[in-house]
């Protein structure tokens, strides 16, 4: 799915129905609960009939699934490219590598992915059977690229032997319950999330080397 689910910039073409739908079911799934949204509820708030939503996804679960794949896409796009930073580790510092990992959502981008994710997180809670899918959308995916930057620097001597395993799941909690409040009056700012970012990566000693 190429979607453009955010909304059109002035003098870009409009969205179509199809986005509109996805728009909408983001909003009303992350604040109401996929569960207590009905494919009415969407269509209702889209103004088109509900079954027009039929013509563009076979059911309410679909519309889930194209959701969860708009993210799946766009953060692929994002994250940094783990091969770069591998060449980065034989020639940079740790820090400056490991700085490389961060990256931030474009800003017409911020706030649905942030929908999405709280999506995901809920599901896993209602819905035991889409544990194992949302946990790889939201947790594990954040994992191997500072798994595979930390095996190499240990490998190189760069850095001193770390518990990597300990190390990427705290990242990745932390970086959950970062975006969870992203949508809360708790909100995270940018300068407060690279501060805790920066004590995370201060338990990476660097050899020196």
């Amino acid at each position: 799915m190429n979607s453009n689910i955010e909304s059109p910039a002035p003098g870009k073409t409009p969205e179509s129905t199809k986005d509109r739908i996805l728009k909408v079911s983001v909003e009303l799934f992350s604040r109401d609960g996929y569960k207590e949204v009905s494919v009415r509820d969407i269509s209702e708030a889209v103004g088109i009939k509900s079954s027009s939503i039929y013509n563009h996804f076979e059911s309410k679960k679909a519309i889930l699934d194209a959701i969860f794949e708009f993210y799946d896409e766009q953060w692929n796009a994002a994250a940094p490219d783990i091969d770069k930073l591998l060449q980065l580790a034989e020639t940079e510092p740790p820090d400056v590598v490991l700085k490389n990992l961060l990256f931030d959502w474009k800003p017409e981008l911020q706030e649905i992915m942030n929908r999405i994710y709280i999506i995901a997180t809920r599901e896993t809670m209602i819905n035991p059977e889409s544990v194992e899918q949302i946990n790889a959308l939201v947790m594990e995916r954040v994992k191997p690229r500072p798994r595979l930057l930390l095996e190499r620097m240990v490998e190189l001597g760069k850095i001193e032997p770390v518990d990597i395993e300990a190390f990427v799941n705290l990242l990745a909690h932390v970086s959950h319950s970062a975006t969870s409040l992203n949508l809360t009056p708790l909100r995270i700012e940018g300068d407060t999330w690279l501060r805790c970012w920066n004590m995370l990566m201060s338990l990476i000693k660097p050899t020196g080397k």
